[in-house]
């Protein structure tokens, strides 16, 4: 239905039709996923060590300030988080273009979710096809669309303890009057746990619904509060700084996300896609000197 709503050419009805239709169905999925509440949240301020805020200044509720064109940085663990902003913002995805890092592919919800759901065992799943744009231009077609743009900055999926380096995709929307807010997910669990790092997207889902009810706390860093950084300086001084200073805004971005995720924070490693990738191809190695055995 969503990739049928995107062939309407009113931007407006498009979005229109996501909302009445594309939206209470993912709502639905995620019922069925054992997703029956989810909380919603922005996290507290001090608690992100963000400079003291002006007296009378006030902090915009969950996802009130979103608005056609701004960039949600997000991680991501799983094929939820997709579904989730579907049905919450109703958002187009872009996702970063392998093996480079340097570039975006814009996706809807269908192919967002294979993307996203991707078996990366798989060698030629590392490779994208597609048209690669920068994470600007693609926020450029998200406005066009009337919609936001959910972008996963560290490309691959990570166990939700911890936040990977950002790919040089996060910093090709730097200044250019690109809004951006930070959506962080965290799951709570026991036993069996909703991340789904590794293996296949079919047992997956099916181990997913079999589960009594899974629990997912979502907190939002919304662009107003985002602007107040460590040192007190605004975005604005961010995105005027020199090139040599140009990971400023991205390490800034990654470290607010990790912070953001759950009550305590999530670790922040020096690793990225390619130990990622290096840790499956160990892993598809020892499975199959086992069935050699």
């Amino acid at each position: 239905l969503d990739t049928v709503a995107s062939f309407v050419p009113l931007w407006f009805i498009q979005r229109l039709l996501k909302r009445l239709i594309v939206a209470p169905l993912c709502r639905l999925i995620l019922f069925l996923l054992g997703y029956i509440y989810i909380s919603e949240k922005v996290p507290d301020p001090r608690r992100l060590r963000l400079a003291r805020l002006k007296k009378g200044s006030q902090i915009p509720g969950f996802g009130s300030s979103v608005k056609s064109g701004d960039v949600i940085f997000c991680n991501s663990t799983s094929i939820v988080e997709v579904i989730y902003l579907a049905y919450r913002f109703s958002t187009d995805f872009a996702a970063v273009a392998l093996p480079e890092g340097d570039k975006v592919i814009t996706h809807n919800l269908w192919s967002g979710l294979r993307r996203v759901g991707a078996p990366f065992e798989e060698k030629k799943v590392r490779k994208s096809a597609g048209n690669r744009v920068t994470l600007a231009a693609a926020a450029s077609r998200a406005l066009a669309n009337g919609a936001p743009l959910a972008f996963f900055p560290e490309a691959v999926r990570s166990n939700g303890v911890a936040v990977l380096n950002f790919t040089p995709a996060a910093e090709t929307a730097k200044g250019n009057g690109v809004r951006k807010h930070i959506l962080a997910f965290k799951y709570h669990y026991k036993k069996w746990s909703p991340c789904h790092t590794v293996g296949g997207l079919r047992s997956y889902v099916f181990a997913s619904c079999f589960q009594l009810y899974n629990t997912m706390e979502v907190s939002m860093v919304p662009h107003e509060l985002r602007l107040i950084s460590y040192n007190g300086k605004t975005q604005k001084d961010l995105n005027s700084q020199s090139d040599s200073e140009s990971l400023s805004e991205s390490e800034h971005l990654r470290s607010l996300l990790a912070m953001a995720i759950g009550e305590r924070g999530a670790k922040l490693v020096n690793l990225g896609s390619s130990e990622y990738f290096a840790f499956l191809d160990y892993m598809t190695a020892a499975n199959m000197k086992r069935k050699h055995r």
